[in-house]
């Protein structure tokens, strides 16, 4: 089985420290994490793993951050890799335009439990 590359893009340094352990003992050696503290930063990750031939199989994503929001980098993302699958997580639900829903694959609403986010990625890689 292929090794499962994950993105977290979240400007909350605890919010990615937790995901990433929660992520790392679920999948053990089975995943590698890479993790961006923006959007901007998030979407340059992105296209450095398309250009080596290496994309990412999920992105998880915080909406409102500094510099490019989370529904900025999706936008952009999807003009680029139609294939990864997007989970946005946020605040609220009604931070989350109509449009943007067609993008993503999941939406996790804040605060969720570590066993949401985990079946979420299971079902999405299982599709």
């Amino acid at each position: 089985m292929k090794k499962l590359k994950i993105l977290i893009v979240d400007d909350d340094e605890v919010c990615i420290g937790l995901l990433k352990s929660i992520l790392e003992n679920h999948f053990q050696l089975d995943c590698s994490i890479e993790t961006a503290e923006n959007g901007e930063v998030g979407l340059e990750s992105v296209q450095n793993a398309i250009e080596n031939n290496n994309p990412f199989d999920i992105t998880i994503t915080d909406d409102r951050m500094p510099k490019t929001s989370g529904t900025e980098m999706v936008e952009k993302i999807r003009m680029i890799d139609k294939n990864v699958k997007i989970i946005m997580v946020t605040a609220t639900i009604n931070d989350v335009n109509v449009g943007l829903k067609e993008k993503i694959d999941c939406l996790l609403i804040k605060p969720f439990f570590a066993d949401e986010m985990i079946k979420k990625i299971e079902e999405l890689i299982a599709r």
